[in-house]
């Protein structure tokens, strides 16, 4: 029921009064009348639009809000400390070459900035006491991570490490690594210095001039005995086979000729021209000239690679071997991908007659493996693995350790006389072993 105001403008029942008719976008039925009476037609009017300086006054009105809630905001995180530093941390550091960086520093000064990172490991076990050298790779605020040959640590009960002329420290077995001839130690050393690890085994060259730092010249080097092994880069990607079943095959090492002694084992294997680690030299492989006593170990070389006269000294590629020390620090073992094949490099003959310039056949495929889900078969010929070429077993060994279990790789071969690619995921073939 309408009601009528103190104004005489209608109203209703609850005392509301509607503004001036001008004022607002609706009217009241009775000020307008129905339809079909006498009054004017129903209809809506357009609002008016409203002011500028109304819409102006409220958004400064909004942006002034703002400004105060975010002063009040800022002052309550500054009482409770958020722009205050907080506690690092003990996050690991490790340091890496500088792309074409070059020093101008004698192969002598160079050493004298890798030695406080090196160390002599000593070993006892079932073979007595085994001495060797290790360089520090990482290191936080609680402890310090070296890198040894897993030979070193064979068997070991007790391990200590003496860094520059410091204390005998005792050190904790991390874990080894026969494939890659690595081992990791751990001492409870803050802040150790480490080595700058330098390029990849790909970046390398033959003739590159490096140098060595053993446990022994470090100790030197610290009485002031500066002596310091100097060679060259005279083999890469080279196979190390061993007449002993129980000793692991090495592939893509880097074969030098530094005269080095029976601690050299875990040393440092420095480019000269920018004092970084780009490899760690093992003891297998050791060919001594025929002053320099009996070989290091029973292992010998492929002997495809063993056409040098003189020393001959083998390291394992820092990119490899940092890789492997971060699996074994994580995990304690390394996980290596599977593909699932066997097969032969073609012989230069058979390349020729597919147009080839070379390639990995395929012999044998087993069962469940990523070779059968990638759709491989037998007599295909393997040209490359994410784009690294493939020409023989080694080549597939080295290809396949820059990937993990689990990833994905492309795969091209050659089949019915046309190049056809695929895909493998890679998993791990012994789990847990």
């Amino acid at each position: 029921m309408a009601v009528v105001g103190s104004e005489g403008q209608p109203g209703d029942e609850f005392g509301f009064q509607p503004p001036p008719p001008g004022e607002r976008p609706w009217r009241h039925p009775s000020e307008l009348g129905s339809a079909g009476g006498s009054g004017r037609p129903f209809s809506l009017v357009t609002p008016r639009p409203e002011p500028a300086r109304g819409r102006g006054h409220t958004l400064l009105i909004a942006l002034v809000s703002g400004l105060v809630g975010s002063v009040v905001t800022l002052a309550v995180v500054v009482q409770l400390g958020g722009f205050q530093k907080q506690p690092p941390s003990p996050a690991d550091v490790q340091r890496y070459e500088v792309a074409d960086s070059r020093s101008s520093l004698s192969p002598v000064e160079t050493a004298e900035k890798v030695i406080p990172s090196v160390g002599r490991i000593d070993v006892n076990g079932p073979k007595g006491q085994v001495a060797g050298t290790a360089v520090v790779f990482r290191s936080n605020a609680q402890a310090g991570y070296l890198i040894t040959t897993a030979d070193v640590v064979d068997g070991a009960e007790r391990i200590s490490v003496t860094i520059g002329e410091g204390p005998s420290l005792p050190a904790q077995f991390i874990g080894r690594d026969l494939d890659s001839d690595i081992a990791v130690v751990k001492v409870d050393a803050p802040n150790l210095p480490t080595v700058v690890l330098g390029r990849p085994a790909s970046k390398l060259q033959i003739g590159n001039p490096v140098i060595a730092v053993e446990s022994s010249s470090a100790s030197s080097a610290a009485r002031g005995a500066n002596k310091v092994p100097v060679g060259t880069i005279n083999g890469l990607n080279e196979r190390l086979a061993s007449d002993n079943p129980n000793v692991k095959t090495l592939y893509g090492m880097v074969k030098t000729n530094l005269r080095l002694t029976s601690e050299a084992t875990g040393s440092p294997l420095i480019d000269a021209t920018n004092g970084s680690v780009i490899g760690i030299v093992t003891s297998r492989g050791y060919r001594a000239p025929a002053d320099d006593g009996q070989a290091l170990a029973s292992s010998t070389a492929n002997p495809s690679t063993t056409t040098d006269q003189g020393i001959i000294r083998f390291a394992t590629p820092i990119d490899y071997a940092n890789r492997v020390a971060d699996q074994l620090i994580k995990d304690g073992r390394v996980r290596r991908p599977w593909l699932g094949v066997n097969g032969d490099g073609l012989i230069v003959d058979e390349a020729k007659r597919l147009g080839l310039k070379g390639g990995f056949r395929i012999t044998n495929i087993e069962n469940n493996s990523p070779a059968t889900e990638a759709r491989l078969h037998v007599d295909d010929v393997l040209l490359s693995i994410d784009n690294v070429d493939v020409s023989s077993l080694d080549d597939l060994t080295i290809a396949l350790r820059e990937h993990q279990p689990g990833d994905t790789v492309t795969i091209f071969y050659f089949r019915a006389g046309e190049r056809q690619p695929t895909y493998a995921t890679l998993t791990e073939r012994n789990p847990g072993s």
